[in-house]
């Protein structure tokens, strides 16, 4: 029998993923997004406002909330952060005051970022220091999610096409690539993004081992942004000409990004006995998605 199962941020692309895998695995849920989708399969509502999402909640008493809506672009996010906090950091403790006046278990998965890191990496878990507003609001609802009576916390870096109107890495190397213009990739940036499809099996086995805590997920390995957009440019059999290889320095950003966000997977690797993805197999998936 599965959990009554409530998915913020359904609409968005790590939503589409997920959902996709919970339907698979015949998981009863309820999607729900910020804006309207005109779709009997959505549920539209501002997380924001407590109230009302007091009323839907116990409409719909879910025993497990995957909370993946948020605020993630980190440049609007460092400078509007009142924006940023209502999006990330109210809409979590929402959820979660919500699960803790009830009297039933409620498990709530929470979806972190490796923004909540800088300095060298690979990074564990124990070692947090984000450098932008972005990461801060993340860390700051894990604080929050954490005081759940049963909780799990995935720090993830993730790419994948999705559909046509999602946004994300991938979709925009894609459209940059097809128009044939010069466009840049930053070579001092390093991560091992996992692809979205692979983070929704790896959550699915979490759920089936019922863990709890924070956890770390992404591909082995790691690579820099811009030789990520050369290697996806290989398996699109696309022309790499128009890349350009630059230095997140120089553009001179008055956003602060970590340089070094790749992560340390061997806990999760040793809970679930998953075999995970190296950095070139996710690149692939994403060339799958196009086929």
């Amino acid at each position: 029998m599965t959990l009554s199962t409530l998915l913020t941020g359904s609409s968005g692309l790590l939503g589409y993923y997920i959902s996709k895998e919970l339907y698979n695995m015949n998981y009863s849920v309820s999607n729900l997004c910020f804006l309207n989708k005109k779709s009997p399969d959505f549920i539209s509502i501002d997380l924001r406002d407590k109230t009302k999402t007091f009323e839907l909640l116990n409409s719909l008493n879910p025993s497990l909330i995957i909370h993946t809506a948020a605020l993630v672009n980190v440049d609007v996010c460092q400078n509007d952060m009142q924006s940023a906090y209502l999006s990330n950091v109210k809409v979590t403790r929402n959820l979660v005051d919500w699960v803790n006046q009830k009297e039933k278990k409620v498990k709530l998965i929470y979806f972190s970022s490796d923004q909540v890191y800088s300095g060298d990496g690979p990074h564990n878990e124990i070692q947090v220091n984000p450098l932008n507003f972005y990461g801060m609001t993340k860390l700051w609802s894990e604080d929050i999610v954490s005081t759940c009576r049963e909780s799990l916390i995935l720090r993830i870096n993730f790419v994948g096409l999705g559909n046509s109107y999602h946004k994300g890495f991938a979709r925009w190397i894609l459209k940059s690539l097809n128009e044939e213009k010069e466009f840049y990739g930053f070579e001092d940036i390093k991560f091992n993004p996992l692809h979205g499809s692979v983070l929704a099996k790896v959550l699915i086995d979490s759920l089936k081992e019922n863990l709890s805590g924070v956890f770390n997920i992404g591909s082995v390995g790691g690579i820099s942004k811009a030789d990520f957009i050369i290697e996806l440019a290989k398996e699109l059999n696309l022309s790499s000409a128009f890349i350009r290889k630059i230095s997140y320095k120089s553009i001179n950003s008055l956003t602060p990004r970590p340089y070094d966000m790749r992560m340390n997977i061997d806990n999760i690797t040793n809970m679930l006995n998953f075999k995970f993805p190296n950095v070139e197999q996710s690149i692939n998936l994403i060339a799958k998605e196009i086929e």
